[in-house]
C-alpha cells in the first residue's frame, strides 16, 4: 500500500502536470501539430477495433486520437480521461457526443473491472510518477484478453532523457521509460503477448510503443 507522504507527493506532481497542460490547451494542437499527427497516425495503424467495442484513451488530451477513431469507426463506444480540465474542454469541442470524457488520473481509473475491450495511451506515461500502479489500473479495467497499446517517449534516446531533465528543471515531472522497464511493468500487471517497437516522429523525436493483451485469469491487483 502506498504510504500517505508518497501519495501526497504524487498528487502534487499530477496537479502540477495538469496546470501545465491547462496553460497549453488552447494552442496545443497548433503548436505540436506534426508530433500529434504522427503519433496519432502510428497508434491508429496498430489499433484493431471492432463494432460495439469499448475503447478507453488514457490521457486523451484534446481528443485527436478519439476523433480519428470516431471518423472511421462510428460503431465503437469511445471514452477518454485526462488530468487537465482545459484539455478536456478542447476534446469536448472536437468530439461532441461521440465520446464520454471525464477528469481522472490514470492510476485511479473511475471504471468497473473488465469494462473495456481496448485501452490506448499516447504520450502520457512519461508524465505519471507511478507507472506500475498505472499498468495495474489499466489491466483492471480491461476485459480478459483485452488489448493494450502504449506509445510514449523512449528512454534509450539521449534526446528524450535531455528533454525530461529540461522539464524537471521547469518543475514539471517527466520520466521516460525504457523497453525493459515497460515489459517488466506489463508482465507484473498481468499482460501477455507483449511486443515493443521503436519509431520516430517529428524528424528527431524517438518513441517507443508496447502492445499486449490482458491475461485471462491473472489478477495481480
Amino acid at each position: 500500500m502506498t504510504n500517505p507522504p508518497k501519495k501526497n507527493r504524487e498528487n502534487a506532481t499530477l496537479a502540477a502536470v495538469a496546470r501545465e497542460y491547462d496553460l497549453e490547451a488552447a494552442r496545443y494542437d497548433q503548436r505540436w501539430q506534426t508530433y500529434v499527427g504522427q503519433t496519432t497516425a502510428h497508434a491508429l495503424e496498430r489499433l484493431r477495433v471492432h463494432p460495439n467495442e469499448r475503447l478507453l484513451d488514457v490521457g486523451c488530451g484534446t481528443g485527436c486520437l478519439l476523433a480519428a477513431v470516431a471518423a472511421t469507426r462510428p460503431d465503437v463506444h469511445l471514452y477518454g480521461i485526462d488530468l487537465s480540465p482545459a484539455m478536456l474542454d478542447q476534446a469536448r469541442q472536437r468530439l461532441g457526443s461521440y465520446a464520454m470524457l471525464q477528469k481522472a488520473s490514470a492510476d485511479r481509473l473511475p471504471f468497473s473491472d473488465g469494462e473495456f475491450d481496448q485501452l490506448v495511451s499516447v504520450s502520457t506515461l512519461h508524465c505519471l510518477p507511478d507507472a506500475g500502479t498505472v499498468f495495474e489500473a489499466m489491466a483492471r479495467v480491461l476485459k480478459p484478453g483485452g488489448r493494450l497499446l502504449i506509445s510514449d517517449w523512449c528512454r534509450e534516446s539521449a534526446y528524450c532523457r535531455w528533454l525530461c531533465r529540461y522539464l524537471r528543471i521547469k518543475g514539471i515531472y517527466a520520466r521516460a521509460l525504457g523497453v525493459d522497464t515497460l515489459i517488466q511493468l506489463a508482465r507484473r500487471a498481468g499482460f501477455m503477448n507483449i511486443a515493443t517497437e521503436r519509431f520516430q516522429v517529428a524528424r528527431r523525436w524517438p518513441m517507443l510503443s508496447l502492445t499486449a493483451r490482458r491475461a485471462d485469469n491473472n489478477r495481480p491487483w
